[in-house]
């Protein structure tokens, strides 16, 4: 329900939001939706959850993609100050952005990594985590009847309960720092008083955006909420958990979030001497790497934890370099292209919880994420191969500062 809200509000909101607030406003005003989710979780009763998690994906399109916009903003200022390359300045601002924010990857799982080590019953343990026989993990694991599973918390004990709220008090201080934070620092910028959109001025804006660029980049866009799904939902269930227990997720997720965002820092810098397509083909061959692996049902736990890591260097690529690659190819309207590319991003994840809710095996949904994979890098392949026959972008800081002031 979260990313189905997120679609319809990158349609119809996001314009409207950004228009009427201004960028630093959307960006503290979207964040308070999170923090009453996150209240939510101390009773986390499906009557207060779904109303709250449909208005965290209602909220989620206008930030993301206010921050986006704000990147722009700083990355451009930069090249316009150091006279360097606009689209180098985009990587690094990027890289260096979703470097501390994949960090929360690391530090989310060491707490609950603490947590559950000081509050659980290990005596509980197998019985809560796993499914059953490691014999029906990876590919051949066997999904439990998701509607059996209880909401109250009866089973869990006290101990969890403890658990639970400690870390769900901790979250929502972090949250309330970091909107405290935005509204005493962050400046806002020059075109925030500027009306926004109607609905159907934004409809005919994001139909007239859908030009051939913008339809070769929809699969990879696809492709870049597919990976995030399929590592949270199939991946960390079928085969972290399944193997080697709750307990262990959150140490292996740490792996995850590290990995993560030294690769996103690092490729950001990387992007002065290596192109665009040499990055995103290095991301493609370690998430083929990793499926491929997974096909073979690699059940060893430094297997997997290397396949986890791989998979963090791969999301420390697509997530920045993608978003790099919106704005270099719609300098003119980055708030139409972020919109868009929320909008398909959610559609992967969508794709890829719909299989796992069907109940479709692991390895199906690993074939048709290597599809999607084939399908996103083809499509900005060719994108590339247009633009080498002379259909060039021409991103500089002269043509986008309008964008990105």
């Amino acid at each position: 329900m979260i990313y189905i809200a997120l679609v319809l509000s990158s349609a119809f909101l996001t314009h409207f939001v950004i228009g009427r607030l201004g960028t630093r406003w959307t960006l503290i005003f979207c964040q308070i939706p999170y923090i009453l989710y996150i209240c939510t979780l101390y009773y986390p009763h499906p009557a207060l959850t779904i109303p709250f998690g449909i208005l965290l994906g209602i909220v989620g399109a206008p930030l993301w993609t206010a921050s986006y916009q704000y990147l722009c903003c700083l990355a451009t200022r930069y090249a316009l100050l150091f006279k360097s390359n606009l689209s180098h300045s985009y990587s690094v601002f990027f890289g260096l952005y979703f470097m501390i924010f994949l960090t929360t990857g690391a530090w989310g799982n060491l707490f609950y990594w603490i947590a559950y080590t000081l509050f659980s019953k290990s005596s509980s343990t197998e019985d809560i985590d796993r499914n059953g026989s490691q014999d029906r993990c990876g590919i051949n694991y066997d999904y439990p009847n998701y509607t059996e599973i209880s909401t109250d918390g009866e089973h869990f004990g006290v101990a969890t309960i403890r658990m639970k709220f400690n870390l769900v008090s901790l979250y929502l201080s972090i949250a309330l720092v970091s909107v405290i934070l935005l509204t005493m620092y962050m400046e806002s910028r020059d075109d925030d008083e500027e009306a926004g959109d109607s609905v159907v001025s934004l409809l005919l804006k994001t139909g007239s955006n859908l030009s051939r660029n913008h339809v070769l980049l929809i699969p990879l866009t696809v492709w870049s909420g597919v990976e995030q799904a399929f590592l949270m939902s199939v991946y960390s269930e079928s085969y972290v958990v399944c193997y080697f227990g709750l307990e262990t997720h959150g140490l292996m997720m740490i792996t995850y979030g590290l990995s993560g965002s030294l690769s996103s820092i690092s490729f950001g810098l990387l992007r002065r001497y290596l192109p665009m397509r040499i990055i995103l083909s290095i991301a493609a061959v370690l998430n083929c790497t990793v499926l491929a692996l997974s096909l073979s049902n690699c059940d060893g736990s430094l297997v997997i934890h290397l396949c986890i890591a791989a998979w963090g260097i791969a999301e420390g690529i697509w997530q920045p370099q993608i978003g790099v690659v919106y704005a270099e190819t719609f300098p003119e309207d980055q708030v139409s292209a972020f919109s868009l590319y929320r909008l398909w991003e959610s559609l992967g994840y969508i794709i890829v919880f719909s299989l796992k809710l069907g109940q479709v095996s692991v390895a199906a949904i690993i074939y048709v994420v290597i599809i999607l994979l084939a399908a996103g890098i083809m499509g900005y392949f060719t994108l590339w191969w247009n633009s080498r026959r002379g259909k060039h972008l021409n991103v500089s800081p002269s043509n986008s500062i309008k964008s990105a002031k």
